[in-house]
């Protein structure tokens, strides 16, 4: 009977002893992906950093990733000091690094970080996903642990990430990630929505193209696949474009409406005069996201805003 007591004694400790590191979800695919956005409303900008980072890092024939930039100064990358202990410690010769902050002057991210073809994902948005790596030291920077996270909504002055916004990524995944590559033309649209056997018509495929431009559709489409409820109103929630004017703002075409959302967007005239943007039932989860109103000189440059607001309100008004 003592020599029981023991050894149930013995197990207790050492479940106590696994409990004080914290084991994060591994996602080792896309459905993986796919699955945590099901279950938690992260960042949808996360999917861009990820598909950056993914095609941008060199993974060798043994599966190994190695850095290709400077991670304690390019692309804003620095130095995580683990100081609330929420990852493992760190073995010698390797350090924590963060990268992920898109505020200048963190500028040289390619334009599809920084200024995304569409709007919900514009760089005005929350700025909080981060990418953080275990790399060596040394010249090689290989990579021996990644996770994807993001920033409470008001950090502290050491706890920065939230946990239950913390995942391990495998290099699988960003195998995964990298057929999406803009560069990549092994495989055509349609073959890469088969090889994940996605239920995609080619109709959805052509809307992607028309939305994200042929240079990024490949992008849009694993947006399709990992969050299709709410990919599908990308693009598509802008009831109306609007071409400036000194005076007025003119309707020049008409969008789809945005059913699933049931947002209105107005041109109504205002106390001056001029013409003022009213909006309306505007989500609580979209202004969460960092939604703004944009204006462009027209629907083809959309590159060059003349002036945009953060939506902080589901409805409010805009006299630019």
């Amino acid at each position: 009977m003592k020599m029981s007591l023991g050894v149930v004694v013995l197990c207790v400790l050492t479940l106590v002893e696994l409990s004080d590191e914290a084991v994060y979800k591994k996602l080792s695919s896309v459905d993986d992906l796919k699955s945590v956005y099901s279950e938690k409303y992260l960042p949808m900008h996360n999917l861009i950093l990820l598909h950056w980072f993914a095609n941008t890092v060199n993974i060798n024939n043994n599966n190994v990733v190695h850095l290709t930039y400077d991670p304690s100064r390019d692309f804003g990358s620095h130095y995580y000091g683990n100081c609330d202990e929420m990852l493992a410690p760190v073995p010698q010769g390797y350090q924590y690094y963060t990268v992920g902050n898109l505020n200048p002057p963190n500028g040289n991210f390619p334009p599809y970080v920084l200024y995304p073809q569409v709007i919900e994902y514009a760089w005005m948005g929350r700025n909080r996903d981060r990418i953080i790596v275990q790399a060596q030291t040394g010249g090689s920077h290989r990579v021996s642990q990644m996770y994807l996270t993001k920033h409470f909504t008001k950090p502290s002055q050491c706890s920065r990430y939230d946990p239950n916004y913390t995942f391990e990524l495998s290099t699988d995944l960003l195998q995964q990630l990298r057929l999406f590559s803009f560069t990549n033309n092994s495989q055509t649209l349609q073959q890469l929505r088969d090889h994940f056997e996605e239920n995609i018509d080619d109709t959805q495929l052509n809307d992607l193209i028309n939305i994200w431009g042929s240079a990024q559709a490949r992008l849009g489409l694993l947006f399709l696949i990992v969050t299709p409820q709410r990919a599908n109103m990308i693009g598509l929630c802008k009831q109306k474009s609007f071409l400036v004017t000194d005076s007025a703002v003119d309707i020049t075409d008409d969008w789809q409406n945005c059913e699933l959302q049931q947002m209105q967007l107005d041109v109504k005239t205002g106390d001056n005069g001029k013409a003022k943007i009213v909006w309306r039932n505007v989500p609580q989860n979209q202004i969460n996201d960092g939604a703004a109103m944009v204006l462009f000189n027209n629907q083809i440059d959309q590159k060059n805003n003349i002036t945009y607001k953060v939506i902080q309100s589901s409805e409010g008004s805009l006299t630019p």
